[in-house]
């Protein structure tokens, strides 16, 4: 079943429909930090059976976002999607656009949403998902990821300074960075990369 895009960070949005502009905002946003963003209604395909992708997507998904608008609670599916997850024990970062979290994400600080810029959203969710213990090492593999298949100096300098970010680091993943750094040159060739690449490296084995 291919609704995630191979290689990236798996993340499903959980939305009613007053928050359906925003997820696909954010799904769109998110293409650029290698996160596959799964958005109910804009990745199942017309013929496909529904409740069977969703039910796939919340099975595979690293983590959950869901966009607490005004009529989160009375949807159909949306706390179930939570509950699925929670079970999972699968981080759920909720957002606060008009109600507080309930029910089983309760107990966590939901990120302030309302009247917020999707840039602002984006680099919030980021820098959660690359700190928290449940999420890092997923994301540490897709911003290697990301560096490895960079086709042009500017895509080898972005993913550098997400790379930058991460401070999780297993010797495959270096291994990785490694053979990128001999082997692409839109890496090995871009201005300050190789350098920087270099630096990162070697802190992440001090720490390792």
């Amino acid at each position: 079943m291919d609704i995630w895009r191979e290689g990236r960070f798996r993340l499903f949005i959980s939305h009613a429909a007053k928050g359906r502009k925003l997820a696909t905002g954010l799904s769109i946003e998110f293409i650029r930090h290698h996160i596959s963003a799964f958005v109910a209604h804009n990745n199942i395909e017309p013929t496909a059976q529904w409740q069977d992708v969703i039910e796939y997507a919340l099975r595979t998904c690293h983590a959950t976002v869901a966009l607490l608008t005004s009529d989160f609670p009375a949807s159909k599916w949306t706390d179930q999607e939570i509950g699925a997850t929670h079970i999972r024990n699968v981080l759920i970062i909720p957002i606060k656009i008009d109600i507080d979290p309930y029910g089983f994400i309760g107990k966590y600080q939901a990120l302030p949403g309302k009247d917020r810029t999707l840039d602002y959203l984006t680099s919030r969710i980021f820098m959660l998902l690359i700190k928290h213990d449940k999420t890092k090492m997923y994301m540490a593999q897709s911003i290697v990821a990301m560096l490895e298949e960079s086709d042009t100096y500017q895509s080898a300098k972005d993913a550098m300074t997400f790379l930058e970010q991460i401070d999780y680091l297993d010797k495959q993943l270096i291994k990785r960075l490694q053979t990128a750094a001999k082997t692409n040159s839109q890496i090995y060739d871009a201005f300050g990369v190789p350098e920087r690449l270099k630096s990162y490296i070697k802190k992440a084995k001090e720490v390792g």
